[in-house]
């Protein structure tokens, strides 16, 4: 996971929180961070895995994101 966090390009995303309990609702906001010198577009699937199964969330198309 180190050497993925090096990367000049990376999508990622901010959690509202850390801790979950049965019946909460998770929320991201997704963002695309661009350490390159080129602007960049990327589209970005999302997956949630939990205990061993990982399911399709959504696709996003970051639109361009400036150097």
């Amino acid at each position: 996971m180190v050497k993925n966090s090096l990367k000049n390009v990376i999508p990622s995303a901010r959690l509202s929180n850390f801790v979950y309990k049965t019946g909460d609702i998770l929320q991201a906001e997704l963002f695309l961070l661009n350490d390159s010198v080129e602007e960049v577009r990327d589209n970005i699937e999302v997956y949630f895995e939990f205990d061993g199964k990982r399911e399709f969330i959504t696709s996003w198309d970051s639109g361009t994101v400036a150097a």
